[in-house]
């Protein structure tokens, strides 16, 4: 069990950081007022928690594996596609549905007819993701300090 957890911990920190980072910083900046529970488990905004739990994983079976492993390798592919689908793919979509729901609330206006808002699913930046892949390597290699010390 002492294995698995040497992988799920750091993730587990990283992301936990990565979501009270990206609501505090919601917060200082005033696009929230409050933050409510389905807040800490909210997509996009800076950092990335999804690139931060997959580098955090990747450098951790790194370490543990070997970044010569087969293993290693599958998650450095697994980071790759995360941080491609958050800064390209879901970003993409995001602001293709706030388009959508504008155009869908103007159509509205002028036929009278009502409409459901598509809920927008929030990309990142790049620099978002970046923040989110620093994150994840640092907590992966305090964790390796930390497993060295104890």
């Amino acid at each position: 069990m002492r294995e698995y957890m040497n992988i799920f911990f750091p993730c587990g920190v990283a992301w936990i950081i990565a979501q009270v980072v990206k609501n505090l910083i919601a917060k200082l900046k005033k696009e929230k007022t409050n933050i409510a529970a389905q807040d800490i488990v909210a997509t996009g905004g800076m950092p990335s928690s999804h690139t931060a739990v997959a580098a955090a994983m990747a450098v951790r079976i790194g370490l543990t594996d070997g970044f010569s492993s087969s293993l290693f390798a599958m998650c450095a592919i697994i980071l790759f596609t995360t941080i491609v689908d958050a800064t390209n793919v879901r970003f993409a979509v995001g602001e293709q549905t706030a388009y959508i729901n504008k155009l869908m609330k103007e159509h509205s206006h002028r036929t009278g007819e009502t409409f459901r808002e598509l809920k927008i699913v929030k990309g990142h930046t790049f620099f978002q993701v970046l923040m989110g892949l620093t994150l994840g390597v640092a907590v992966a290699l305090w964790y390796e300090l930390l497993v060295q010390v104890i």
